[in-house]
């Protein structure tokens, strides 16, 4: 295929730390977008059954609004990546601060077995978001990154696919500021 027919697969995933090795992804948002235009094809938000809640950074679950009683209904990590192989299936994976959320990724795909099947490029939003002129701002996350280009922030209690949602808005910024 390719490489500008690929869509974009921007991901944003909730966890219970910073370490792929010891937390957990409690969420993964997904929002598949066509290169050519920007327009979502396809989206997935899949809440994930945590096992080890108990090595959880109170912090992160503070801020991704974790409680038992709205995760009832998560699914274990091993049904659910290889739907998202599936759906990302020859997609460049995207998102904002891409290191950090395909640490969790890969290191999913791995822990389960299920195949990546997502090309190996890989779009950093934050990086382009830095060389269009946020390298002026004090902090730099996607609240404030989103702020800075004008579009509406994530809630302070956020979820996966509004995080997807809100990285996409802020790479059409970028990308129609060019």
């Amino acid at each position: 295929m390719n490489f500008k027919e690929r869509p974009l697969a921007i991901v944003d995933i909730e966890t219970t730390g910073d370490d792929e090795l010891k937390h957990e992804i409690l969420e993964i948002g997904l929002l598949l977008v066509r290169q050519k235009d920007f327009e979502v094809i396809d989206s997935g938000n899949w809440m994930v059954k945590p096992h080890h809640i108990e090595t959880a950074i109170p912090a992160a679950l503070e801020k991704n609004g974790y409680n038992e009683n709205d995760w009832r209904d998560a699914r274990e990590l091993g049904e659910i990546m290889p739907e998202f192989s599936e759906k990302t299936k020859d997609a460049i994976f995207s998102a904002f601060n891409v290191s950090f959320d395909w640490a969790f990724i890969k290191n999913a795909f791995r822990t389960t077995g299920a195949v990546n099947l997502m090309d190996y490029h890989r779009f950093d939003i934050m990086t382009l978001a830095w060389a269009a002129g946020g390298d002026k701002l004090e902090r730099f996350n996607l609240k404030a990154v989103a702020e800075f280009f004008g579009v509406p922030p994530e809630p302070d209690v956020h979820r996966a696919l509004n995080g997807a949602e809100t990285a996409l808005a802020v790479f059409r910024k970028i990308k129609n500021k060019n």
